[in-house]
């Protein structure tokens, strides 16, 4: 996703707030919504107790770091909706409760911790080969440790890396004036380089 150089202000400004590196902030936004700040979940965050009867109602998480209710009540917010209604763009939210959530969290130790911080906090400082419980895992089919969590992020960041270096690949290609202008700066640099010997 590239971002508007407004998002891209707030990013930096609500990762220097927190004095945690941008990318890292980058990332699980990029893993929790795509960068959508409108973004719900696609399965219930209470799946587990709905297939046991427990609850009738699903709920879903929503927003740039996928709010559940009880974070967006504890943040001020009737619940998730009403987060989402009252910050509806990327640069409010991010300055808003996306800051405010992860202020309360701090400080972070390390990527893992701050990743960690959004999916699941109680698993921050623990193994990352630990299970997850049921309830967790119900809500979340592929993920089984909090490292499967991790691997998750940095695959979407990687995958990202990837899509971004081939949408350059196809502009270059379908635009044969850069592809000249390639040309000429290597045999350029090739020219430049046979004369010295």
């Amino acid at each position: 996703m590239i971002l508007s150089q407004q998002d891209t202000d707030s990013l930096n400004s609500v990762s220097s707030a927190l004095n945690v590196d941008p990318q890292w902030l980058y990332n699980v936004i990029n893993a929790e919504s795509a960068w959508n700040p409108l973004a719900v979940s696609s399965m219930p965050t209470n799946q587990y107790r709905l297939s046991k009867g427990l609850d009738t109602v699903p709920e879903y998480a929503r927003g740039l770091i996928q709010f559940i209710d009880p974070t967006a009540q504890s943040l001020g917010f009737k619940d998730s909706q009403d987060l989402i209604d009252q910050y509806p763009d990327i640069s409010s939210q991010l300055l808003g409760p996306v800051y405010a959530y992860f202020a309360k969290q701090t400080p972070f130790t390390d990527e893992n911790d701050f990743y960690l911080s959004v999916f699941y906090p109680a698993g921050r400082g623990k193994p990352l080969d630990t299970v997850l419980p049921d309830s967790v895992r119900a809500s979340n089919p592929n993920i089984v440790t909090l490292q499967d969590y991790i691997n998750n992020v940095k695959k979407n960041f990687v995958q990202e890396v990837i899509q971004t270096a081939s949408q350059a690949v196809e502009t270059i290609k379908s635009n044969p004036l850069i592809i000249i202008g390639f040309i000429a700066i290597i045999g350029f640099v090739i020219l430049k380089n046979y004369k010295k010997v």
